[in-house]
């Protein structure tokens, strides 16, 4: 039995999102305030931000009867390279705008990452 080459399909995404992406910035907000014994100090954690290419995908009507998401709500198909996978609350900034993530879907068939699907609020 022949095994699927999801490799080649990686390689197909990360071509589209080359040639119609968008780039997109994901900030991850830091810890905080830390307190540092050493020091008897509080120590700011800054934050993680990371950039990749994105598409910003339609979604369909059928996506919001009975769901969370809400009608203003944008879908994100974000390039694998992106170094975290996306959750709940971190920023996005697309296009000038700041959104907040609602929910990640990773597209990750036999352990290959082709992309992450997102659900952001604006």
């Amino acid at each position: 039995m022949a095994t699927f080459d999801y490799d080649d399909i990686a390689a197909t995404v990360t071509d589209a999102l080359a040639e119609f992406g968008r780039p997109i910035t994901l900030t991850r907000a830091g810890a905080g305030g830390v307190y540092d014994p050493d020091t008897s100090t509080v120590v700011d954690v800054a934050g993680e931000v990371h950039s990749a290419l994105a598409l910003q995908v339609q979604l369909n009507f059928r996506d919001l009867a009975g769901s969370l998401i809400e009608a203003n709500d944008r879908s994100f198909f974000i390039a694998p390279d992106l170094g975290v996978t996306p959750k709940s609350g971190d920023a996005l900034d697309w296009l000038g705008e700041r959104l907040t993530v609602v929910a990640c879907q990773p597209l990750n068939p036999a352990g290959v990452p082709l992309a992450y699907t997102v659900i952001a609020r604006g």
